[in-house]
């Protein structure tokens, strides 16, 4: 049987952020309860998911990679605002929104990625890029109103920080859940 490695492309957050994530979801859980949220070391910003592989062909992705960054400098990026996918009275998923300053520096790495990794015959995604920080899957259906007012009341905190890079990870699967490993990480040109 050959081996396969389950892989995304991603950008890795600071810890403060996810340490900050980790203390809203606290206060969220109780509106909540069927909800698995995120452990605060899995959270991860996807660009492109690849699901399972075949193990050999990981060098030429990691090796593609490289040309994604070409010409890409470091920006910023910003928390803006709670979501759910696909709406809050039928949360699938609970979500933390992203933008990047500059405006199109998210959308151009990830289109970037995109292009690249289509030369090695890697299918390009053909929904629309949203970038987000998935905070939690809900995981049967129920109210969420007190939810959302909570949410729309006491909103997550903007937080910016700088993205110099971008990672290749490994998700592996556990007895006590999923763990993620990075395989590469990339390093974006210094703006400064």
């Amino acid at each position: 049987m050959t081996e396969t490695v389950r892989s995304f492309v991603a950008l890795e957050l600071p810890d403060l952020l996810k340490n900050n994530i980790d203390a809203y979801i606290q206060e969220l859980k109780p509106f909540s309860l069927n909800t698995h949220w995120v452990n605060n070391n899995n959270l991860h910003l996807t660009l492109k998911f690849l699901g399972n592989r075949p193990a050999q062909e990981v060098d030429a992705i990691m090796q593609t990679l490289l040309d994604a960054r070409v010409g890409l400098r470091t920006f910023h990026l910003t928390t803006d605002g709670m979501g759910a996918f696909p709406n809050f009275r039928h949360p699938k998923v609970i979500w933390l929104g992203i933008k990047s300053e500059p405006n199109l520096a998210l959308t151009e790495l990830q289109q970037q990625i995109e292009n690249c990794l289509a030369v090695i015959h890697i299918e390009k995604e053909t929904r629309p890029f949203r970038p987000h920080l998935t905070l939690g899957r809900i995981k049967q259906a129920g109210k969420f109103s007190a939810l959302q007012d909570y949410v729309t009341r006491h909103p997550f905190p903007t937080f910016s920080f700088p993205q110099k890079s971008f990672v290749l990870m490994r998700s592996i699967q556990k007895s006590r859940g999923v763990y993620y490993r990075v395989l590469q990480k990339y390093s974006l040109q210094n703006s400064e």
